[in-house]
């Protein structure tokens, strides 16, 4: 028996999350559900909760729900969580280490129901290890899954179609067979109000003018809607057969709701055609991945280009800066916080220096794994027959119980006690020995291997790479980046620190407990 069998505390939360209505149908929560109490009554925790969740869990920050039931758990001196299986826990590594950290002190001990899993302070690194792999693959799943995404949407809006289900107002989306577009609302006044927006601006009206209009005529009474509402629908070229995505323009197969005599008339006051300059150039590649590092603000960093004219040539010139959006009005100037993407690069250059190894080397830790998993084989096939001569001891015990029915020494009802007790025990260690015979099925874990090749030679694979391919590897190598003022600061992902550490240690083959060993 592992040392979490022996905590009298067996009290249990389960967790079961999809990421989004669309996806029911697949590891559906009824299906998570009866796994989770199958394995819950098979290995004697009491289950206090079983919380259907539905959120995406590539993003620690965006996990409010899962975070609430955590907290809740904690309060409630509730010890063990149960997930369906390692993907239901987490895509992402922050929420990987955080937990980590709390299995290692004993505050907590995650199960993995489909899996006949279980981490608890006792677990052997080489656990955590597998854990993290796994985390690293679920990672890569969604990075891949939304690259796939984002090529479809891209795909739709090259045939003039606006990717995203949330046109602005006066349009709406309906499904068709392939995919959906965009119509005219339904609904008559959310049209009208949009079209008499246009025609008021048409007259000469600011834009403040139009919304104390808009609101006495009674079309709308949303709070916050305002003069800076209808500028920004004023201004916004879907309304002139075009659209947006992914900083390019696109002419849209849309119809038109305003006619061409008040767009025209528009587009005269204005000066302009419409669309924001800044927001045509795309956001920059660092705009999603970057925070403020300010506990305070946490903000997500933003893209702020510059162009600039060359005199004596005429080129213009854009220079992709960054700087905290300051929404929470945290910092009292932004005076001396712009960056340029090509002094962010250089702040991460050294992540790559630091774990870049020789194919010499990357082969030594490759054997020293293969070494590690072969030790590790030859327990596991001792624990086996281990496993394997416990069994025929049960066979034995339900043997004896039977003769002792036969001949009246017991009763039925302590007779069905016996057998019950015995069989419960037959499950466990036939559970236990199908878990450890899946061990034995692979060398050495794929995913480990492309963690060392993505290390060999990083520094010249780094030089190759244009931008964005650059920052692809960041994401990939490291975790939690943030922008404190112009200064990048940021965290190895786990596997690679510990590369890191070994490439730094001429004596690393003695470091036995090392995160690197080979997964169970």
């Amino acid at each position: 028996m592992e040392i979490w069998e022996f905590d009298p505390n067996k009290r249990a939360l389960a967790i079961v999350r999809i990421s989004s209505k669309g996806q029911e149908g697949n590891t559906s929560p009824e299906s998570q559900k009866k796994d989770i109490k199958s394995y819950c009554q098979g290995v004697g925790l009491d289950l206090i909760k079983c919380q259907s969740i539905i959120e995406s869990a590539k993003n620690s920050e965006d996990r409010k729900k899962y975070h609430k039931l955590f907290h809740w758990a904690q309060a409630e001196g509730i010890k063990h969580i149960v997930f369906h299986r390692n993907d239901r826990e987490a895509r992402n590594m922050t929420d990987l280490e955080k937990t980590e950290q709390l299995i290692r002190e004993g505050t907590l001990t995650i199960h993995y129901a489909l899996d006949k899993k279980v981490l608890h302070e006792g677990s052997s690194d080489s656990d955590f290890f597998n854990r993290e792999i796994q985390g690293v693959m679920n990672k890569h799943f969604s990075r891949e899954l939304s690259s796939k995404v984002k090529r479809g949407m891209r795909a739709k809006a090259e045939k003039g179609w606006f990717p995203s289900n949330n046109p602005p107002l006066g349009y709406s989306t309906q499904k068709q067979k392939k995919q959906s577009i965009v119509i005219v609302d339904p609904n008559e006044r959310n049209v009208r109000q949009v079209q008499r927006e246009f025609e008021l601006r048409a007259k000469g009206y600011s834009y403040g003018q139009i919304a104390e209009t808009i609101i006495s005529e009674g079309f709308t009474k949303v709070r916050g809607y305002n003069g800076s509402t209808v500028q920004a629908r004023i201004t916004n070229i879907f309304y002139r057969g075009h659209f947006i995505w992914e900083g390019k323009e696109y002419s849209g197969n849309h119809p038109l709701i305003v006619s061409e005599t008040i767009l025209k008339r528009v587009d005269r006051i204005n000066g302009q055609r419409g669309t924001v300059t800044k927001r045509a150039m795309g956001e920059g590649i660092f705009s999603n991945w970057l925070t403020c590092a300010t506990p305070e603000c946490g903000k997500k960093i933003i893209y702020d280009p510059k162009v600039k004219t060359i005199k004596s040539t005429g080129e213009k010139r854009t220079h992709h800066y960054y700087h905290c959006s300051n929404s929470r009005k945290v910092h009292e100037t932004m005076k001396g916080m712009n960056i340029t993407e090509e002094k962010l690069f250089e702040q991460f250059e050294p992540a790559v220096n630091v774990i870049s190894i020789t194919e010499l080397f990357a082969r030594d830790i490759a054997n020293a794994l293969n070494e590690a998993n072969e030790k590790k084989k030859e327990a596991t096939k001792k624990q086996i027959g281990a496993f394997k001569r416990a069994l025929l001891g049960l066979d034995k015990h339900e043997d004896e119980a039977y003769e002792d029915f036969k001949n009246g020494i017991i009763d039925g009802r302590i007779y069905r006690r016996r057998i019950q007790q015995v069989r419960k025990r037959r499950y466990y260690f036939t559970d236990r020995m199908e878990q450890a015979e899946l061990t034995l099925q692979d060398g050495f874990n794929e995913t480990a291997k492309s963690i060392l090749e993505l290390a060999i030679d990083a520094k010249k694979l780094w030089k190759k790479q244009n931008r964005t391919e650059r920052l692809e590897y960041l994401k990939k190598v490291c975790s939690n980046p943030v922008l404190d003022g112009v200064t990048v600061r940021y965290d190895l992902q786990k596997p690679y620190s510990v590369i890191a550490k070994m490439k730094g240690n001429t004596n690393w083959h003695a470091l036995e407990d090392s995160n690197l060993k080979p997964p169970p």
